[in-house]
């Protein structure tokens, strides 16, 4: 390919002149395109050679990973209080995450959520706007679980032979139960209205006190019976000038530090059972508050 002299200056006496400067500009472009698509063939080439070349040093260093993995928790007590040793070429052991990465996807994010309040840990769920999620979610349980030798890790999860996700799984921290979420059952249908003839309000001597009720509709159309958990919660009040007080749940259970109600329905095939929650809001006189 013959190089163009570069031309610092130019001026244009005619149209003609014109066309042609605009003729020789697209066959430069032309040029430089083909050079640039022989550069990008060259790139893919190289990093296609370099995958290729790596890929077994890359599989090698993940069998190596595993194996370590396998024999640290098998020889797991010969590691003490210490929880880790450090041999020739680096350290071996366990350590407890302070950091938690959320994948992206809100069933991925809901199944960690899950995991957590499971664990008891509900200090580190914090829900800065309502939660309201009218789907059901399928929760599988397993037992036995401690003769699989399972690892540490991210596990998938597959229902009725369809990947429904991932799911975290840490036998060292887990009961004599392992559970799993199966993701959204769209089977179990779930209506949660305000029943406005049961909410009111009414002022008292210098308090005011607001009353809010709410009505669920739980309907299973499984063809099998199903074992439900279902949960709302109450307003809580960190002011000592505002009391929450429940006044009918229903049968439901009452976390009175979280305000978290949960009712454990056993629906059959078909089967439709109606709940209610009312609680009432009492506050000083001049207070504006918003409701739900």
């Amino acid at each position: 390919m013959a190089r163009r002299k570069v031309i610092c200056a130019l001026q244009l006496e005619n149209w003609q002149q014109a066309d042609d400067a605009l003729r020789q500009i697209g066959e430069d472009r032309r040029d430089l395109a083909a050079i640039e698509n022989v550069m990008n063939e060259r790139i893919a080439d190289a990093k296609a050679d370099a995958e290729a070349k790596g890929r077994p040093i890359k599989d090698h260093i993940a069998m190596l990973e595993q194996a370590l993995r396998e024999f640290a928790m098998l020889h797991r007590a010969d590691l003490g209080k210490a929880k880790s040793r450090t041999l020739t070429f680096g350290k071996v052991g366990f350590r407890q995450s302070t950091r938690l990465t959320l994948p992206r996807g809100v069933e991925k994010v809901k199944t960690i959520i899950e995991e957590l309040l499971r664990r008891g840990m509900k200090e580190c769920v914090v829900y800065p706007e309502p939660k309201i999620d009218k789907d059901a979610f399928l929760v599988a349980e397993a037992t036995g679980w401690e003769r699989l030798n399972l690892l540490q890790g991210e596990a998938n999860v597959y229902f009725e032979n369809t990947f429904v996700g991932k799911s975290i799984l840490d036998p060292g921290q887990t009961s004599d139960t392992l559970r799993f979420s199966m993701g959204r059952d769209r089977s179990i249908r779930i209506e949660r209205t305000k029943e406005n003839d049961y909410s009111s309000r009414r002022a008292i001597g210098s308090n005011q006190t607001q009353t809010v009720a709410w009505k669920f509709s739980v309907r299973n159309t499984r063809p099998e019976p199903v074992v439900l958990t279902l949960a709302d919660q109450l307003p809580v009040s960190r002011n000592s000038a505002i009391a929450v007080s429940a006044e009918e749940l229903s049968g439901g259970q009452l976390d009175k530090e979280s305000g978290i109600v949960t009712w454990r329905l056993e629906l059959k095939p078909g089967e439709q059972r109606e709940l209610r929650l009312r609680y009432a809001v009492k506050y000083p006189k001049g207070r504006s508050l918003t409701i739900e």
